[in-house]
């Protein structure tokens, strides 16, 4: 049935899964471009941020502080979406959203991987993209579905279904129980495999 339920909605929706994905994949290549155009000042002081986190992680880490603050910044991105495809004039600022998710993803990974050497490489693969793929494929759905209700609504000339409403907000619950799995992977996985990749 889970199975049936993505299919329908992958062809339901498959402009706007693909709208989606080609706005978060645009994020994530000026993330990377734009590490190459880092002046000294920036790149030394980020460079010393991550050394810090990485000098933090051979010691004590606080999974429950690292959960919330997954859950925060990723919770923000689910909220404006669900706001967003209530409004007739949400799609823009739905794209735009798209390329900022991509763009931090897209930064932190070349970062790690040009300035930590070969450990920013095992880094990136092991402790960042798992629940990257997770929040990724959860906020490709979410945007794609946001996007089509909005659409929806401009079709009703702004009106408002009550079938279609309790629908779209009970997509977005599911896409909050995806964004948590993804937080407590990043909180209590991720650690121990920095931990591993830092010996």
């Amino acid at each position: 049935m889970i199975n049936k339920g993505i299919s329908k909605s992958l062809d339901d929706n498959k402009i706007f899964y693909l709208l989606s994905a080609i706005f978060i994949a645009i994020g994530v290549i000026m993330g990377i471009y734009c590490v190459k155009y880092l002046s000294a000042n920036e790149n030394e002081s980020i460079a010393k941020y991550i050394d810090t986190v990485l000098k933090g992680s051979s010691g004590e880490i606080r999974n429950a502080s690292v959960f919330f603050e997954a859950l925060k910044n990723n919770m923000m991105f689910l909220l404006a979406y669900l706001f967003l495809g209530i409004t007739v004039v949400g799609i823009p600022i739905i794209l735009i959203i798209n390329i900022i998710k991509g763009f931090t993803i897209g930064f932190s990974f070349s970062f790690f991987i040009s300035k930590v050497a070969e450990k920013g490489i095992r880094l990136a693969i092991f402790a960042m993209i798992p629940q990257n793929i997770i929040y990724i494929s959860c906020i490709t759905a979410a945007s794609a579905i946001a996007m089509k209700y909005s659409i929806n609504r401009i079709k009703r000339k702004g009106t408002v279904c009550d079938l279609s409403i309790k629908k779209y907000i009970g997509n977005m619950i599911v896409f909050t129980g995806i964004i948590i799995l993804g937080a407590i992977f990043e909180s209590f996985l991720s650690p121990f495999l920095i931990k591993v990749i830092l010996k």
